[in-house]
């Protein structure tokens, strides 16, 4: 798996999946990557599992920074678990909610002005 998501000199985004709904995993990352000479600011978001990391890129980088996070096992592709979405889960959802629509919209036209057209509202 890629960590690295994007990276321009002094600015990296590192995708860190163990971290999503954990406040407390996102605080360990934090004073992770601050120790580090040459970083600056990291910000996480818990909800997508994202690090930001403004550093000195004369002192450190982006690769030394995933290394940092892989030797605490932050980026143990084991832990992610299913938490994860891929690009196939929104494809499934997304076919299931057309379909839903497509068969209300059937429903409605084929019942519509008989007494079972109460029914389309409930599917």
């Amino acid at each position: 798996m890629n960590y690295l998501v994007h990276h321009i000199p002094g600015r990296v985004r590192i995708k860190v999946p163990t971290i999503r709904y954990s406040p407390g995993g996102a605080t360990m990352i934090r004073n992770l990557l601050e120790s580090l000479p040459g970083v600056g600011k990291v910000l996480c978001n818990d909800v997508t599992g994202s690090v930001v990391v403004y550093y000195d890129h004369n002192a450190i980088d982006p690769e030394s920074l995933v290394q940092a996070l892989k030797d605490q096992g932050h980026l143990n592709a084991t832990q992610v678990g299913s938490s994860e979405r891929t690009f196939d889960d929104f494809g499934a959802k997304a076919g299931r909610f057309m379909a839903k629509a497509l068969l209300n919209v059937a429903l409605d036209v084929a019942l519509k002005n008989t007494p079972l057209s109460m029914l389309t509202i409930f599917i």
